[in-house]
């Protein structure tokens, strides 16, 4: 059966590993995508035998690490990517139709 507590456990560790494997990429670059995936076995372990075994301060620095990553190329490279298109022009996000002004 199972419990809240391991569904939470599994799902923060998911996320962190989401993070820190997005981190990584920042560091290292393989021309084998496929690379990404076998990093991600010992991670996911890691992350989940932090949450389960460690104290509670590292899953909490994985998870803000993940957090931090996620947010930034979410939220800071997609405005910055949005502001871009808009001041080119070629934004095409909707709204009315200003080709006739």
């Amino acid at each position: 059966m199972l419990n809240t507590m391991f569904i939470c456990k599994v799902a923060c560790a998911a996320f962190a590993t989401v993070g820190i494997v997005e981190w990584l990429k920042n560091f290292l670059n393989f021309s084998n995508k496929k690379i990404w995936a076998y990093i991600m076995i010992p991670i996911c372990i890691g992350c989940y035998l932090a949450a389960e075994l460690l104290p509670v301060w590292v899953i909490g620095s994985l998870l803000t690490l993940g957090t931090v990553q996620i947010s930034y190329q979410t939220l800071i490279q997609g405005f910055d990517s949005v502001i871009k298109n808009i001041s080119r022009g070629s934004f095409n996000g909707g709204g009315h139709d200003t080709s006739d002004m």
